[in-house]
């Protein structure tokens, strides 16, 4: 089995939903707070009956208070007549899913990257936030074994995701991070994300294998997204030809037909599948080819990573909005580093993932980024240091792809 190590990665994954609904982890009611007022009097009959009533509320208080301590069932009920991809659900009831359809989802065994996810791993979750989110808003993850009715009790869950375990980075991402245990077995799960008030937002099955030995190693391909601008509004079709496994696709890809889309000149797609209009093409994928050689690379501070990620775009050829896009999804990753060690290996991308449009366009732009964080500064070598693009200019029907993969710098 080959297994290519990954500091982090992130498969995209893509989602970005239809309707849904509100179903809840019942929050317990605080009846202790209620008073009630006990009159002193001398009457003997009338102080043993004040005894006995406030015995008898002392004790549906203990009963209400041992039922609050219980955990609640968690409904998923999901939309399964309209799923936003064959694995992703939202729930039924939630007029907007807290989270979009983009999010990264992947474990770390032993400091290597498995499809399936592996018992025990390392997980990390990542959700960029939809902006029509409640503002300032909290998330909580709980991974469950699947069940087809969607209804389990949190006292089930494998894993839970609270507190300090899921929070937001720079207002735009959820942020999760924990451990699956070690016992679990080969199988489907279900991670289940809700609102801090039990609300359940959406779903998503993915599968879990008990022991290395029965999954693939592989290092992530994270989020290519393909922008089209023909001159004239064009049918387009799409296609990638990837040395590796395509794990998320949005909007959903079909293997034999690629994407067929109507393309307009401000970069607007429609989605003749769907009937649905997007900002670009998303995948994600997995592969066993190593691009993490930095034989061209650069070593920058978590905190100049921006404005270094601003010049080498704007260089590269990406528009305003497309350096938006790139910088707003790899940033809350890499700031938090002390120093990223980045590269952009094109052509080995290039050679793994081949795009096949038709018609063929003009002007190709293709960006790749490599990057491992590390403790101190990497003293690149003078021959090897990064090299920016120069005189890149976007002629006719133009094509805009990036991407990325997170590794381990072993040195």
């Amino acid at each position: 089995m080959k297994k290519t190590t990954a500091l982090a990665a992130v498969l995209a994954v893509a989602l970005m939903f239809s309707a849904c609904a509100q179903s809840k982890i019942t929050e317990p009611s605080d009846s202790s707070e209620e008073e009630t007022s006990i009159t002193t009097v001398d009457d003997p009959d009338e102080t043993e009956e004040t005894e006995e009533t406030e015995e008898t509320q002392e004790t549906q208080e203990t009963s209400q208070s041992e039922q609050n301590d219980k955990e609640p069932n968690l409904f998923g009920n999901p939309d399964l007549e309209n799923p936003v991809d064959d694995y992703f659900y939202v729930s039924k009831d939630v007029d907007t899913s807290w989270v979009t359809n983009e999010f990264a989802f992947y474990g770390l065994f032993d400091w290597i990257m498995y499809y399936p996810i592996v018992s025990g791993s390392e997980l990390t979750a990542e959700f960029p936030i939809n902006p029509e989110a409640v503002s300032g808003s909290q998330i909580k993850l709980f991974i469950f074994e699947h069940n087809d009715d969607y209804a389990w009790n949190t006292d089930d869950a494998y894993s839970k995701f609270t507190g300090d375990a899921c929070n937001t980075v720079n207002g735009n991402v959820y942020w999760c991070k924990g451990y699956l245990p070690k016992e679990m077995e080969t199988g489907v799960y279900t991670l289940v994300v809700t609102h801090m008030d039990g609300t359940v937002d959406c779903m998503y099955d993915f599968d879990v294998v008990a022991t290395a030995e029965e999954a693939e190693g592989g290092e992530p391909v994270m989020k290519p997204v393909i922008y089209l601008y023909p001159e004239t509004s064009t049918e387009v079709c799409v296609g990638v030809d990837f040395d590796g496994k395509i794990d998320c696709t949005y909007p959903k890809y079909d293997p034999e037909l690629g994407w067929r889309v109507v393309a307009d000149p401000d970069g607007h797609l429609y989605n003749i599948e769907d009937g649905r209009y997007y900002d670009y093409l998303f995948w994600d994928g997995t592969t066993v080819k190593d691009l993490d050689s930095f034989n061209n690379a650069i070593c920058v501070r978590g905190c100049d990573t921006a404005k270094f990620l601003e010049e080498y775009l704007e260089a590269a050829g990406l528009n305003d909005s497309e350096i938006d896009d790139f910088i707003s999804f790899w940033l809350p990753m890499m700031e938090k580093n002390e120093y990223n060690l980045i590269s952009f290996p094109t052509e080995e991308y290039e050679e793994m993932a081949k795009l096949n449009i038709s018609p063929a366009p003009d002007t190709m732009i293709r960006v790749y980024m490599v990057l491992a964080g590390v403790d101190e500064m990497i003293d690149v070598p003078s021959e090897q240091q990064l090299v920016y693009p120069e005189n890149v200019t976007r002629d006719g029907f133009t094509v805009v792809e990036w991407g990325g993969s997170m590794v381990d710098y072993n040195g």
